[in-house]
């Protein structure tokens, strides 16, 4: 129970994908762009820095749920591009862009070099798109404007995994190979189950291995004498293996005589008609 325990906890996922779509973060915000940053705006493990909360925002048909936007129409302190920092590295980044200017191209960059453009149409034609880059081990992500005086946007849905730290990776590791070991190793003997016998009336806890069953055999026989079987029980049939290692005289001495057949219902079968 304790091993599968062990497993359990190094093979659990070593991380979650998270999404921030800034619903809560936004609900009393209102739908008019002030010109005044919620900036820098810490979030779980990501901070955004450049930009204003806005719930249903006017004038951006393309998304009218909770955004962060940014706006450099009036108003100081909001920037283009908009900043991400992310406290941990991340992968799996992406992020939906909507527009709230007139037709214009967006960029998408990080810090591991990798960097997204696309065109977006006009506010009014609802220009949006979801923007996704492939890096691992990202923690700073840049969302830039071709419109450089006037510029207009928002972004939200938000979503990355933190990538694992590498004592994690040597946990999930190791993990995997002894969840292969377990299921490749094969319990010894367990031909006998149930196996019981006695000696002086007291009663020898079930066999489970082959070193069990040594030390318990052995104790018998140092007991009763080498040749004695007069005080040897019955027990539930032996089977395979288990069969030949007990008819081969570990219980009595009696050499191979028992044979692959023998049981213990037998020895004492004929440790009684050699009494008579």
């Amino acid at each position: 129970m304790k091993l599968n325990l062990v497993l359990i906890v190094l093979v659990a996922a070593p991380a979650f994908a998270t999404t921030i779509d800034f619903e809560a973060q936004a609900a009393n915000a209102g739908g008019f762009l002030t010109g005044i940053p919620d900036s820098p705006l810490t979030i779980g493990l990501a901070t955004f820095s450049g930009g204003e909360l806005r719930s249903a925002e006017i004038d951006l048909p393309a998304n009218q749920s909770g955004v962060y936007a940014t706006q450099g129409v009036f108003g100081s302190g909001e920037t283009n591009p908009l900043t991400i920092q992310f406290a941990v590295p991340i992968s799996g980044f992406t992020l939906s862009v909507a527009n709230g200017d007139n037709t214009g191209t967006y960029t998408v960059s990080d810090d591991a070099g990798d960097s997204i453009s696309a065109s977006l149409p006009s506010a009014g034609a609802g220009g949006a798109r979801i923007f996704s880059l492939p890096g691992i081990g990202v923690q700073t992500v840049e969302i830039l404007s071709s419109n450089a005086d006037g510029w207009n946007f928002a972004i939200d849905n938000v979503g990355f995994a933190a990538v694992p730290e590498p004592v994690s990776v040597l946990l999930f590791a190791l993990g995997s190979s002894l969840v292969g070991w377990f299921v490749k190793r094969k319990p010894a003997y367990n031909g006998y189950t149930r196996l019981t016998y006695e000696h002086a009336g007291e009663a020898v806890s079930t066999i489970r291995s082959r070193t069990h069953a040594d030390a318990g055999a052995h104790s018998t026989r140092r007991a009763a004498g080498a040749c004695d079987d007069d005080r040897i029980g019955s027990g539930e049939r032996l089977s395979g293996s288990a069969r030949g290692y007990y008819g081969r005289g570990h219980l009595s001495g009696g050499g191979d005589r028992y044979g692959h057949s023998s049981n213990l219902e037998g020895l004492a079968a004929r440790r009684e008609h050699r009494a008579h």
